[in-house]
């Protein structure tokens, strides 16, 4: 992390992709701005446990209710960014966005 000295201070664009849970991403924000006082300005957060299919199974069901919650929590965390869900990549493609930070810390695989 010494790499992104010069940047203390900054504001970032985030996007975070397979998202989950948000554990990984939660601390690596979190040591960020502990550590160099980078806090992100937004996050867009995409995993398709964010978008329950309507035809989903009830283990598929209490995963998208645990997301919710984990999506409420990382909000407490970061009370001043603004932290928008997407349920796949492709919900992007209309989108104009400038990143400045992807992450892709546990995702598996990205074929959403």
């Amino acid at each position: 992390l010494s790499t992104v000295m010069p940047c203390d201070g900054l504001q970032a664009s985030v996007l975070a992709l397979g998202s989950g849970f948000l554990l990984f991403e939660l601390e690596l924000l979190e040591t960020l701005r502990r550590c160099h006082s980078i806090v992100p300005s937004i996050v867009r957060l995409v995993d398709p446990l964010y978008r329950p299919a309507a035809d989903c199974s009830a283990t598929r069901r209490r995963q998208h209710a645990f997301a919710l919650e984990a999506i409420e929590e990382f909000r407490t965390w970061f009370p001043d960014t603004s932290v928008v869900t997407y349920g796949s990549v492709a919900e992007l493609k209309d989108e104009e966005i400038s990143v400045d930070l992807v992450l892709q810390l546990d995702a598996e695989a990205l074929n959403y």
